[in-house]
């Protein structure tokens, strides 16, 4: 009954118990009724009304139960093992499991996402480590910082889902390294006169790609709009550029 009072159906018990009441007094205004049927009928109501009243409410937590138990919390990133072969770490932090069922890759130079096949289950509770098929960096330049950012594609109970994307950088020289973000030296040029001379973007706070992106085009339309002296409040300083970039 508590929880009937406290559920926002107070008003409808209250209406109910009104009616039973005044039926009460009704029937009991004529003598020549069967009273005590008509108390009985009446009774057998408001325990009929608030039993169905309580089914409800517990059909409502019971829905709100499932819907819990059907949420995917996922976590992801990525690792690099002594040998340099990069791996998809992917934590299942909610109580129901969920199939990965596909990787999206990006790079600086690729915008169009590259799919990679995983078909993985992950149990609720477990980290699994994926490997990370990188043949998408064999055609970059060996001496590059590799800016990409990934996507991880699953399924759980109700529905499909996917994960915001998340940046990464690997450098390659003088062995593999792996940063999160974008670090190291994003090359911009001048759209107007084509300049380059080591200038560089300031990559901090990108949480992706797409950030990037948006970034470097303001980047261009300051430097077009400045040339030849190329200002910007994008731009990295020539000393941290140039350090990047292994000139003293």
């Amino acid at each position: 009954m508590n929880s009937l009072l406290s559920s926002g159906k107070s008003p409808l018990l209250v209406g109910a118990v009104g009616v039973a009441v005044g039926l009460t007094l009704f029937a009991l205004g004529f003598p020549s009724s069967s009273v005590p049927v008509t108390i009985a009928t009446i009774l057998l109501f408001c325990t009929v009304f608030a039993y169905v009243l309580s089914s409800l409410e517990n059909v409502k937590l019971l829905r709100e139960q499932f819907a819990r138990q059907e949420l995917v919390c996922l976590d992801f990133g990525l690792q690099l093992d002594d040998t340099g072969a990069l791996s998809v770490l992917a934590a299942n932090l909610g109580t129901s499991s969920f199939l990965l069922s596909e990787l999206e890759v990006r790079t600086q130079e690729r915008p169009n996402p590259q799919h990679l096949q995983i078909n993985v289950v992950v149990p609720a509770g477990t980290l699994s480590h994926i490997p990370f098929d990188d043949r998408i960096f064999h055609n970059l330049r060996a001496d590059a910082f590799v800016h990409f950012d990934v996507s991880l594609k699953y399924r759980g109970l109700a529905e499909n889902h996917q994960t915001r994307w998340k940046g990464f950088t690997v450098e390659r020289r003088p062995h593999r390294q792996l940063e999160e973000g974008f670090t190291g030296l994003w090359g911009v040029a001048c759209p107007k006169c084509s300049r380059f001379d080591f200038m560089g973007m300031n990559t901090e706070e990108l949480p992706d790609l797409d950030a990037a992106w948006r970034r470097q085009a303001e980047l261009e339309n300051d430097l077009e709009a400045s040339c030849p002296h190329h200002h910007s409040a994008q731009l990295l300083e020539p000393a941290s550029t140039r350090q990047l970039v292994g000139v003293s």
